[in-house]
């Protein structure tokens, strides 16, 4: 199913594409037609007919030529509850021709007919029945548990009751109504369990086929963008020469060591310590006003390109 629901996504994104009215989605390339998508219903007269969608680049006879169907997906198809009660209304409206026979002449064929079709429709919804099992049996056994317990809980509840009830057990009066309560919420729970249960209502009886699966027109869509090619410098064309300022920066960043004694200025204010640790960008410094080294919270973090030796 995973590749069915794919090809839908292209199906639609494609169709959304196509309606934005630009030109590049109206068509493939080289083909003269705009695309074409199509969404066939099942068709009534024909038994077990399916529908389809086709995405085609003009020609839906075609799903081999270049400008033919690129999309091509016959639908599954899927049941309900609405078909097993169809079924079940059917069977129940049948004339018993067997019986009627009993006291007038039937035409023979006529009581043949009306068993085949009887057969028939017994047939399905035998078939319908197991897929509702298969696809609801974790729910119904959770269901058969819930109510095995609810029963056990509303006998008890009951007793419960009748010793609420019982005049010589008005010392308990207190401890009767905790439990009543106690095994109430037990079976609200328990029903709300049940009411909560995802019942699968549809259930896949047909699996998709997907007839044609060719997607180069989305390839063939996309241009290809030619790289920028970068200007080359010039072989002439002056280097550029490093700025004196980053020079005397870095040299004295590099001299600046742990133990060093430096300065730095921090709004408006001179302030100078001991490097205690060097990181990528910072120094970590001490000590703040009324610290000494090795105190929680003593030490300054301070980026280096503000820092200098003192």
């Amino acid at each position: 199913m995973s590749e069915y629901n794919e090809l839908l996504s292209y199906f639609f994104n494609e169709k959304l594409l196509y309606r934005s009215n630009k030109k590049k989605h109206s068509k493939c390339i080289d083909c003269l037609e705009d695309k074409l998508f199509m969404e066939k219903s099942a068709p009534v007269d024909i038994e077990g007919g399916r529908g389809e969608i086709i995405l085609s680049c003009g020609d839906t006879k075609s799903d081999k030529s270049k400008c033919g169907n690129k999309i091509r997906i016959i639908l599954p198809i899927w049941s309900s509850n609405k078909d097993l009660n169809f079924l079940k209304n059917k069977l129940n409206k049948m004339i018993n021709w067997d019986i009627i026979s009993e006291f007038i002449d039937v035409d023979p064929k006529l009581i043949q007919d009306n068993k085949e079709t009887i057969e028939k429709y017994n047939e399905e919804l035998g078939k319908l029945k197991e897929l509702f099992n298969k696809y609801n049996s974790d729910n119904f056994k959770k269901i058969n548990k819930n109510y095995e317990e609810i029963i056990e809980l509303k006998s008890l509840q009951k007793t419960k009751l009748s010793e609420l009830k019982n005049p010589e057990n008005k010392s308990k009066v207190k401890e009767l109504k905790k439990d009543y309560i106690v095994i109430s919420e037990k079976i609200t729970l328990l029903f709300r369990e049940i009411k909560e249960l995802d019942i699968q209502d549809y259930y896949l009886t047909t699996d998709p086929e997907i007839a044609v699966k060719n997607l180069d027109f989305r390839e063939n869509s996309k241009k290809k963008k030619k790289p920028v090619k970068k200007d080359k410098p010039a072989k002439d064309a002056p280097k550029e020469k490093p700025d004196k300022k980053d020079e005397l920066e870095q040299s004295n960043q590099d001299k600046i060591k742990e133990g060093s004694n430096v300065t730095w200025t921090k709004d408006g204010k001179d302030f100078n310590g001991i490097v205690e640790k060097i990181t990528d960008k910072s120094y970590k410094i001490c000590c703040k006003p009324g610290k000494k080294s090795g105190d929680k919270g003593s030490t300054y973090m301070i980026k280096k390109d503000l820092v200098k030796l003192n």
